[in-house]
């Protein structure tokens, strides 16, 4: 669950950071830095930002939207992986959940919702369906970058504006893009993606 620092803790980033910890892993308030304040903001502001840059929340949520049918079996939802549908109205009709092997009714699956037995007739704004989708926790992978990107902006403060620095002849490049292209990679796993069909 989102914490005041986002979709982690202030303890998981000081851990991340080793940010009053000594090197045997055991906290010590004497170790801290005092910026308890900044890391907790950090947390979320790049949260907010990760939620952008998903196109999505991904915490189980409910939702309501309305589709225009394609003439197919299927559609796909905005938000997943769907966890339950509690309704399905096409063209003003009531569609029940299929309840054995050759029925008739909705079945879904990720982010698709599949007609069975039927199609999505085809029209504008034609389809309602209300349902429940996301994580009950965000996922480890999400929260690593975040505690990565968290880490990278901490540590980075100094520099802001600089792409890169010599220091006795050696030269140190600097990413200076928003996002890690590893977080980057991380998050394009759990983007929303507008499927086709």
């Amino acid at each position: 669950m989102p914490t005041a620092a986002g979709w982690t803790d202030l303890d998981s980033i000081r851990k991340w950071l080793r940010i009053g910890y000594d090197a045997t892993g055991t906290y010590s308030f004497a170790l801290q830095t005092g910026d308890d304040a900044l890391l907790t903001q950090l947390g979320a502001d790049l949260t907010a930002e990760f939620v952008s840059e998903l196109g999505r929340d991904i915490l189980t949520a409910s939702y309501s939207e309305i589709h225009s049918g394609n003439g197919k079996s299927v559609i796909s939802l905005d938000q997943y992986p769907i966890s339950a549908v509690s309704s399905l109205v096409v063209d003003g009709m009531t569609i029940s959940a299929v309840t054995g092997p050759f029925g008739f009714g909705y079945q879904f699956e990720r982010q698709k919702l599949y007609f069975i037995g039927g199609v999505f007739p085809e029209g504008v704004r034609n389809i309602l369906v209300s349902y429940t989708a996301g994580y009950a926790a965000v996922p480890a992978d999400i929260v690593r970058a975040l505690l990565e990107q968290i880490g990278y902006v901490y540590r980075s403060r100094s520099r802001i504006g600089v792409k890169s620095q010599t220091v006795q002849g050696q030269t140190d490049a600097f990413h200076t893009e928003e996002l890690l292209p590893s977080v980057l990679g991380i998050l394009d796993k759990h983007r929303r993606w507008v499927v086709a069909g």
